[in-house]
Parts: structure tokens; sequence; C-alpha cells
């Protein structure tokens, strides 16, 4: 079975590191991003990429998308990678 990974970044240099490594050992990398323009979206490990509301402007909506995606796509992993996507919805 594989493994399935959702990586919440947009920073090209550090999401893309992690997006490389995580494809490389074979694991199956999703991209949860609120940039639609997003360049990541264009590896060639990122299988799906999800457009997220703005955390900072929809929080409540941000987190229902993410609770939404994580139940249907029964992640093994969340990895946020920016403070935008760490800290709870309330503290932003």
């Amino acid at each position: 079975m594989e493994n399935r990974v959702l990586v919440l970044g947009d920073d090209p240099r550090s999401t893309l590191a992690v997006i490389r490594s995580l494809g490389r050992a074979g694991v199956r990398v999703d991209l949860g991003t609120n940039d639609e323009n997003n360049i990541l979206r264009h590896s060639r490990y990122v299988k799906r990429v999800f457009l997220l509301p703005n955390v900072y402007l929809h929080a409540q909506e941000w987190l229902q998308v993410l609770r939404r995606l994580c139940v249907m796509n029964m992640y093994d992993l969340v990895i946020p990678l920016h403070d935008h996507y760490i800290l709870p919805p309330g503290e932003v």
C-alpha cells in the first residue's frame, strides 16, 4: 500500500525539497496551497493539487477544507511547511 502525504506549502525552495524527498522515496505526494499559480504544482512528484482558502481571511473555512481533504484522501501524514499552515486558525 502506498503511503500518502499532504504537503502544505507555498515556498518553492523548502516545499520542493520536501516534495522531492518524499517522491523519490515512493510516497504519494499531494500539495495544498492557497496560490493557484504555485509553480510547485508542476513537480513530477505532485500527484494532485488542492487550492485552499486563505487561512488569514477564512480560517474556519480553511480548517473545514483541510479536515475534509484528510478524511477523503486518508493521508498518513500532513506536513505544514509555513507558519500560516502550522498555527491553529484561531491563532492567526
